[in-house]
């Protein structure tokens, strides 16, 4: 598997797009639109990856990724996908 945050490319480029959206003025919906389909490319592709290299034959999470936001108070963000989650 790769070391590339597949899981939070999924979950990140719709908030990116939403907050690239905030600055988007009104009048411009042909932008909106494309920046709303680009993300939802990214996502799609992200997670088409990620269902076609998912090993069946291996047993727990796999994909998973481990950031320690806040190390002091024990704050961290983990992603992973089991086979209930493909």
């Amino acid at each position: 598997m790769s070391s590339f945050p597949w899981l939070s490319l999924i979950v990140a480029a719709p908030l990116v797009a939403a907050v690239m959206m905030l600055f988007i003025p009104a009048a411009s919906r042909g932008t909106v639109r494309v920046v709303a389909v680009a993300s939802t490319l990214v996502s799609l592709a992200g997670s088409l990856f990620v269902a076609f290299s998912y090993h069946l034959g291996f047993a727990g999470v796999q994909f998973a990724e481990h950031h320690d936001l806040v190390p002091s108070l024990g704050i961290s963000y983990d992603l992973g996908v089991d086979g209930w989650g493909v």
